[in-house]
C-alpha cells in the first residue's frame, strides 16, 4: 500500500494517486500587475493608466512544481514519463487542484515540462501558466448522513478508494461510463455534496492518513467521528 502524499489534480488524474510522483516542492507565484504607466514628456510625473477602465488588471501566474519517482528499469521508467507527458497535455485550460490549498482551484493552460534521470531516480519539473485569480471551491453543504466511502467493498477506506474515486471522476468529466454500482457512486461521494470530484478523494486520503498514525481505527464509526471533528474545526 502507497504512503498517502498530497500533490496536484488536473486532467482527471492526480500527481501521486495516479502516477506514485512524491512532490518535492511547489512554488505558487503572484499574478504581475499590468504596467499601464506613461510619463509625462519633460517632467518627472508618471501617471498609471492601470485601472481606467475599472479595476486593475493583471497577467498570468505561474505554478511550479518539482516531482521525483524512483524506477530502476528503463523500460518501465520511459513509459512512465511517457505516461506523465500525455497526462499533462492538453488544449486550452483546465481547472487545477492543489492539495496544499483545498479551499480554491486555479485555471491553468498546458504546462512546460522538462525531467532528468540519475540511478534510478527521475525528477520532473513542471511549471504551469495560470489564470491570476484563486477560485473559491462551492462551500460543502453540511451533511445531514455520513456514508462510510468504502468504495472497493473491502471493509477499509485508504488509498485504494481514493483511486477509485479519482478515476470516477476522471470519467464522469469526460462523459465516460465509470463502471461502478450505483452503491459504490454513492460511497465515492465521500463528503455527500451531490458531486463525486477530487475533494472527495482528497477526504479520504485524509482520513487514511490519520488512521495510519493511530488518531482513528478505521472503523464506519471513525469515520463520523472524523467527519464531525472536521465539520466542528477539530482538524
Amino acid at each position: 500500500m502507497r504512503e498517502v502524499r498530497e500533490g496536484i489534480f488536473v486532467n482527471g488524474a492526480h500527481s501521486y494517486g495516479t502516477f506514485g510522483l512524491n512532490c518535492l516542492k511547489r512554488n505558487i507565484g503572484e499574478p504581475q500587475k499590468d504596467d499601464y504607466t506613461e510619463r509625462v514628456p519633460f517632467s518627472n510625473i508618471v501617471y498609471d493608466f492601470g485601472g481606467i477602465y475599472g479595476e486593475q488588471t493583471y497577467g498570468e501566474r505561474r505554478l511550479s512544481y518539482t516531482f521525483e519517482f524512483l524506477c530502476l528499469n528503463k523500460k518501465i521508467g520511459q513509459s512512465r514519463i511517457a505516461n506523465i507527458k500525455k497526462w499533462l497535455h492538453w488544449t486550452g485550460s483546465q481547472t487545477f487542484h492543489d492539495d496544499l490549498l483545498p479551499d480554491y482551484h486555479f485555471k491553468v493552460r498546458e504546462p512546460s515540462i522538462s525531467w532528468a534521470e540519475s540511478h534510478g531516480i527521475y525528477t520532473i519539473s513542471v511549471v504551469f501558466p495560470a489564470a491570476p485569480e484563486m477560485w473559491a471551491n462551492v462551500t460543502e453543504a453540511v451533511p445531514t448522513e455520513y456514508i462510510f466511502p468504502d468504495v472497493n467493498g473491502d471493509g477499509k477506506v485508504n488509498a485504494i478508494d481514493a483511486s477509485m474515486i479519482l478515476a470516477a471522476y476522471s470519467a464522469i468529466s469526460t462523459g465516460r461510463d465509470p463502471g461502478l454500482t450505483e452503491e459504490q457512486l454513492d460511497a465515492c461521494d465521500a463528503n455527500r455534496d451531490g458531486h463525486i470530484d477530487a475533494r472527495d478523494a482528497t477526504l479520504v486520503l485524509t482520513f487514511y492518513s490519520l488512521v495510519s498514525v493511530g488518531r482513528y481505527d478505521g472503523s464506519p464509526e471513525s469515520w463520523t467521528e472524523f467527519m464531525n471533528d472536521r465539520k466542528n474545526g477539530v482538524i
